[in-house]
């Protein structure tokens, strides 16, 4: 499957000049710290104790931001921040953002357009198994990803589930695509996708997903198939954090992966992130690539440069495309800033809660290299502090909801020749999410994928 997969790829020989891609320019950027947000639910929280990630949590969390088709995106609510336990809660607005659901997407303003699938806390059973280890059939961890024919993939637990449109503008009750047996490892019963990569249609289709944990054995795995409907796994990437897509390299000879460990195997200080490919129309597995380095702007301590300059750290997203000279990556605002590793890492470690709160970062490096593009870097202006958790008086070291190290990127090119634009969609977690156009900031008017 990945040979002809990529084959159809390579015949393309798809490859966007340089001189598009030097800047990150937003359509549209909704942030917690923003009054412009279309996405009502999108908003600052104050901070309350007891994360429940059940369908009652007070704070709102989001699974991906996905092109669907020429018309639409997906937007992935993890949890609308409504608690509907409550007899008071706003019952209008939690059916228009149902916890664990895709909404439809507006690409030419954010604006939403309707529930277009609610997959719900509990979407299937889950094995005697794996409930029996310990595991839980809620408080998971939600993201997806769509194949060119339609249709949905996502994660519940151990299992992949697929979605099928169902010819009338919605989509079929939920089949199993994969579950993941006991392998033996101790935290088998707490298995979960946070990253879910979907090519190709049919029997063509491939999945890269992985947990974004220091979990034993929750690394990245290819998924192929056979009949466009159960898959089995045939390769793994050892990233503890986020990874991307797979894409062809600019001169089309291999497919590179690249991610990283953090937030599940690093701090996130300093630079940690890695490149695994394999020759493209090959079946060999990948291997780590000796000939790429990550580079960004050093950080400057005595001058705190880490406040308005990109960096590279806590980086937790990834994308690129095929032939496409760069990559993007999402660093995400600092996280646990007061904690004593990371006020050391930036100069503060005599006085821990001195240390300031770092922005997030949109930023694009060279696919071959690694190599920082200088000047491409977008300030996201959000930290930490706009979202604490819980008892943020009595507590130390106060610091976002988990989530916030999470978050993830989706490339895609729109229309053909000298009318193409490169876009960039951006999930931030709890962050916000956005919509940019890699180029010049006049070209922001949507063209066909076809």
């Amino acid at each position: 499957m990945r040979q002809k997969i990529l084959g159809v790829a390579l015949a393309l020989g798809f490859c966007v000049t340089s001189a598009w891609a030097q800047k990150i320019n937003p359509v549209w950027e909704f942030l917690i710290t923003g009054e412009n947000s279309k996405i009502p639910i999108l908003k600052k929280n104050e901070p309350a104790p007891n994360e429940t990630w059940d369908g009652t949590d007070i704070y709102d969390s989001y699974g991906g931001l996905k092109r669907y088709d020429a018309n639409r995106l997906l937007l992935a609510v993890r949890e609308n921040g409504i608690n509907e336990t409550d007899p008071n809660h706003d019952a209008a607005l939690a059916a228009q953002f149902p916890d664990r659901s895709l909404i439809w997407i507006n690409p030419a303003d954010g604006s939403p357009m309707g529930v277009a699938l609610v997959i719900g806390l509990k979407p299937v059973p889950l094995d005697p198994d794996f409930l029996a280890a310990g595991g839980s059939d809620i408080d998971y961890y939600f993201t997806f990803g769509v194949a060119d024919d339609g249709v949905i993939y996502t994660g519940y637990k151990n299992k992949i589930l697929r979605y099928e449109p169902d010819g009338q503008g919605g989509f079929k009750a939920p089949t199993v695509a994969y579950t993941h047996e006991n392998d033996g490892s101790p935290y088998w019963s707490a298995w979960r996708y946070e990253t879910m990569q979907v090519m190709g249609s049919g029997a063509d289709t491939v999945i890269l997903a992985g947990g974004k944990t220091w979990r034993d054995k929750q690394y990245y795995y290819w998924f192929e198939t056979e009949d466009g409907k159960t898959f089995n796994w045939f390769n793994e990437i050892p990233f503890k954090g986020g990874a991307s897509r797979p894409f062809l390299s600019p001169d089309g000879a291999n497919v590179y992966v690249v991610g990283g460990d953090y937030p599940g195997g690093a701090s996130g200080f300093g630079i940690n992130i890695r490149r695994y490919f394999f020759a493209a129309g090959t079946l060999d597995p990948f291997e780590q690539d000796p000939d790429f380095a990550f580079t960004a702007p050093a950080i400057d301590l005595e001058n705190q440069n880490y406040l308005n300059t990109y960096i590279g750290w806590f980086t937790t997203g990834y994308a690129g495309y095929d032939r496409w000279p760069y990559f993007a990556v999402y660093s995400t605002p600092s996280w646990d800033t007061k904690h004593s590793e990371t006020s050391g890492a930036l100069g503060f470690a005599a006085n821990p809660m001195d240390t300031p709160y770092l922005p997030g970062w949109l930023a694009l490096h060279d696919a071959a290299t690694g190599a920082y593009i200088d000047g491409s870097a977008r300030m996201l202006t959000v930290t930490e502090a706009d979202e604490l958790d819980g008892d943020t008086v009595g507590t130390e070291q106060p610091a976002s909801r988990w989530h916030g190290t999470l978050g993830d990127l989706q490339i895609n090119v729109l229309g053909t020749g000298d009318n193409a634009q490169v876009e960039l969609l951006w999930n931030g977690g709890i962050y916000g999410i956005g919509r940019y156009i890699l180029g010049e900031p006049t070209r922001v008017s949507d063209w066909s994928l076809f």
